[in-house]
């Protein structure tokens, strides 16, 4: 029969860090970052410049203007 072939030092040691509860953590709280990211991107940032830029806008060119839509994509 043949010997199973022994892994490297280095793929056992990364392996035991992958599988620990603190690296499940961050993975969780890296995840959770990013959804909420892409949320406030997509539904909060939109409106909140819209308005900003309205006024600003209005104030540099000292007429009215108007903005149709803003399209945000933080990914």
């Amino acid at each position: 029969m043949t010997e199973p072939a022994e892994k490297p030092a280095g793929e056992h040691r990364l392996l035991t860090v992958l599988k620990s509860s603190r690296s499940k953590n961050i993975g969780k709280w890296l995840a959770i970052a990013v959804v909420l990211l892409g949320l406030l991107g997509f539904f909060a940032a939109p409106p909140l410049l819209k308005s900003v830029l309205l006024k600003q806008l209005s104030q540099e060119l000292q007429r009215e203007v108007s903005i149709e839509s803003i399209d945000i994509n933080p990914y």
